[in-house]
């Protein structure tokens, strides 16, 4: 018989728990005819809106305690089955609950309700198509893997869709589950579709937090994730899932997306507004290891996540393995204080590196090695290099055992300034590091900000066939190695008309010059030191007999000597050195 309300179950406050705790909640129903009998289930439809997991009006559970109650194990309200609170026996408890989602599952599935306080578990929970299991809150309800099991907490099949796990916290008890089997230790385990892991306190696995191995569109979002080897792992063939707005902090390493050899890799994946912080795990231990680490995964998605603070390894990584990882995304994201380097790619092709803020982590700011068609566009990479003696900016190398190299990459707008923290005396705003000048192919290095507190030097390149152009450089440093460049300013020269002797400026390209007015008329150069391949133009206009001289910089020279004249109707073409020299690269005469 089931007995419907509404009830006021505590009259002196009207606010109760889902589950009454038998020892100190006794229930005072005074306005109710009740009707029991052996088998009976006693059902109180009442509503608790202070409590998170209740919001959608879940019924009362009655425990077997009740005077006059039957021994009642489950209770069922429509699609919502309520277990019992845990007895502290993980057999026990263990089938109590997979009873309840086998209920869920013989129906047309339904939500599993978990009691508040601490579920001891002995094998794993499978969660069928159409049912999600709840909690009482992340921190209210616990599923504690007991000692010896060895097993994932929490399943989804192959095949299996439309499913949820919410309000939880599982607890893998890493140091009684040590030789994981088969499938591992994780905590949550998703081989299926259209999953929901969301608003779970997830803590102490031996393996994972999260694993997703085959599974596609899945969700895991808002969850708290501590003290696992991996806090979330998506691997294999698992394509189009979202990791949004997770908080993974102190675990031994990041958020991995990874080929693990044995299929395609994980593709098109979403990894969003994600914090990753306090990760102790080395590189030595691991090979690649990372905040975010995105290995065989093409077209991920990354954006807008915090990794910070991770002490020995870098903030985001995008490497390929027998999967190319093309085609990736890492945007908006914030990698400060980390181990090693901020952003960290191998040889994956066609990635955009966008709007990123990399700040004092101990090696580069962002590093490209072997990379192909890379757009590296319009991030700030500030106070790198904090542990190494050799560091930059932005580096572009070559992939490691030697090729290949950084090929047709667009490296724009972006800043990096101070690169010198933790002693580092080769520092650099951009480098193209390792390789003959013939291995780093038409790559553009444009509009980039490298002016400030580089120890070393704003730009170290090496091709010959790059475009380096309008970057905002140091005073003087300017570099006559590249097919084509334009460093300082882009503007359109001014043509000088002089009847006055008068120094030359950067912007006085072209020169007339009448000396009938003054004799000497003296054309004094700038200085040839950081201006390689300057030219100038210069035409004297007059056939008068004074004389017109073009001076050097005090202690340079004109091909080896302080000043040369130029006879009345002659005009010279002359280049600097970049040195202390300048190159008279032409004379002309009858020029009137």
């Amino acid at each position: 018989m089931t007995v419907v309300g509404p009830f006021n179950v505590n009259p002196t406050e009207n606010v109760f728990d889902p589950w009454i705790n038998p020892q100190s909640n006794r229930m005072a129903v005074a306005n109710a005819r009740t009707y029991r009998g052996a088998g009976d289930t006693l059902a109180l439809a009442v509503t608790r809106a202070t409590t998170a997991a209740n919001t959608l009006g879940l019924p009362l559970y009655l425990p077997a305690e009740y005077p006059g109650g039957p021994s009642l194990s489950l209770l069922t309200i429509g699609n919502t089955f309520i277990v019992p609170p845990p007895t502290g026996v993980a057999a026990t408890d263990t089938v109590t609950i997979q009873s309840a989602l086998n209920r869920a599952a013989a129906g047309s599935g339904g939500i599993v309700l978990l009691a508040p306080g601490t579920y001891n578990i002995n094998n794993t929970l499978n969660v069928a198509a159409n049912c999600e299991l709840w909690g009482a809150g992340r921190g209210a309800t616990t599923l504690f893997l007991v000692s010896g099991t060895n097993l994932p907490v929490v399943a989804v099949g192959i095949g299996v869709t439309n499913t949820a796990v919410r309000y939880l916290g599982v607890n893998g008890n890493a140091a009684g589950n040590a030789a994981p089997g088969p499938a591992g230790n994780q905590l949550i385990y998703l081989q299926g579709t259209y999953a929901a892991v969301s608003d779970c306190f997830l803590t102490n696995a031996f393996n994972n937090g999260v694993q997703i191995l085959n599974g596609s569109f899945n969700v895991i979002r808002n969850c708290e994730i501590t003290s696992c080897n991996l806090p979330i792992q998506i691997v294999a063939s698992s394509n189009n899932n979202l990791i949004a707005d997770n908080f993974c902090t102190n675990n031994l390493y990041g958020i991995y997306l990874y080929d693990n050899a044995a299929a395609n890799g994980p593709a098109r994946n979403i990894v969003r507004g994600n914090i990753v912080s306090g990760c102790t795990g080395t590189n030595a231990a691991l090979g690649q290891a990372a905040g975010i680490s995105i290995t065989g995964a093409p077209q991920t998605v990354c954006t807008d996540n915090d990794c910070v603070s991770n002490t020995h390894i870098r903030g985001i990584e995008c490497f390929d393995n027998t999967t190319l990882s093309s085609g990736c995304v890492i945007a908006n994201n914030r990698c400060k204080s980390n181990g090693h380097n901020g952003i960290d790619t191998g040889p994956a092709s066609f990635l955009q590196v966008i709007s990123n803020h990399s700040e004092a982590n101990g090696q580069n700011g962002i590093y490209l090695s072997g990379n192909q068609y890379a757009r590296v566009i319009g991030n700030t990479c500030i106070n790198n290099g904090q542990s190494v003696a050799q560091c930059a900016g932005i580096i572009l190398n070559e992939n490691t055992g030697g090729g290949p190299f950084p090929t047709e990459c667009i490296v724009v707008f972006n800043t990096c300034i101070d690169t010198q923290g933790g002693g580092a005396t080769q520092a650099y705003g951009i480098w193209e590091n390792l390789g003959g000048a013939s291995a780093y192919l038409r790559n553009l290095i444009f509009g980039n900000d490298v002016y400030l507190g580089n120890t070393a030097a704003d730009l170290q390149l090496v091709s010959t066939t790059d475009i380096v152009a309008g970057n905002i450089r140091a005073p003087g440093a300017f570099d006559t190695s590249r097919t084509f460049m334009v460093e300082g300013s882009v503007q359109t020269s001014t043509l000088l008309q002089l009847t006055n002797s008068a120094t030359l400026t950067e912007q006085n390209q072209f020169v007339k010059a009448d000396a009938s007015f003054v004799s000497p008329l003296t054309i004094t150069l700038p200085t040839a030191s950081g201006m390689g391949a300057r030219r100038y133009f210069i035409r004297r206009t007059d056939g008068s007999g004074n004389t017109l001289t073009v001076t050097a910089h005090a202690g340079e020279h004109i091909e080896g000597v302080a000043s040369i004249n130029i006879p009345a109707g002659h005009g010279i073409t002359i280049v600097a050195d970049g040195s202390s020299n300048w190159w008279i690269m032409s004379w002309y005469g009858n020029v009137l």
